[in-house]
Formats: C-alpha cells, sequence, structure tokens
C-alpha cells in the first residue's frame, strides 16, 4: 500500500508532508511509515480516503482497479481540498492575528 500512496501522491503533485498536514497527523507519522514499509493506521487511511475524495480505496488497499474512480469528479475532490486548505489557512492567519494583538496590547500596557 505505501508504494501505491507514493504514487498517488506523485500524480497528485503533492508530497507525504503535505498529506500529514491536509489530513491532520503528526509530522513524520506517514513518512516514517512509508520509509520503513510499515502498516498505516485505519484511522490514517480513513482520513486519507476521505480527503482524497477521488482516490479508489480497492486501488490503495488491494492494488485493484484504477487509482482514480471514475464517477467521482476530480473537480469536486479538487474544491474540497482547496476549500480545506483556505480554512486552515484563514485558522492560521486567525492565531497570528490574535498573536499580534496580544503583542501590541502588551506593549501598550508598559
Amino acid at each position: 500500500m505505501n508504494k501505491r500512496l507514493k504514487a498517488f501522491l506523485i500524480f497528485k503533485g503533492t508530497t507525504l508532508a503535505q498529506l500529514e498536514r491536509d489530513i491532520g497527523v503528526g509530522a513524520g507519522t506517514l513518512s516514517k511509515a512509508v520509509k520503513n514499509d510499515s502498516a498505516i493506521g485505519a484511522d490514517k487511511v480513513m482520513k486519507i480516503l476521505q480527503f482524497y475524495g477521488d482516490l479508489s480505496a480497492e486501488w490503495l488497499l488491494r492494488g485493484k482497479g484504477e487509482m482514480i474512480l471514475q464517477d467521482c469528479p476530480a473537480s469536486v475532490s479538487q474544491d474540497r481540498m482547496k476549500i480545506e486548505m483556505l480554512e486552515r489557512q484563514v485558522e492560521q492567519l486567525t492565531k497570528e492575528k490574535d498573536n499580534y494583538w496580544t503583542l501590541l496590547q502588551n506593549s501598550m500596557q508598559r
């Protein structure tokens, strides 16, 4: 399965590190498993399949069939991925804004 996951990520033009960020798992979680050719937990596989709606579970898990689901428009998956990335960016920017606001308030109190 690890080789197929790597092949899929190459197809998508992304990396394991980006996938880890996208699905919200710790840095190195998937990378270590792939590097050591060890099992990836079912919870993480489910997150991968949910994030990439066009990825065939049958292909990823068993190597059967096509990599990309034919009945799932790639644009739907791509749009969902873009929305999720934007939501993460908004969350990050909000945290940064809050940090700057706190620093400003603290400097004004001095």
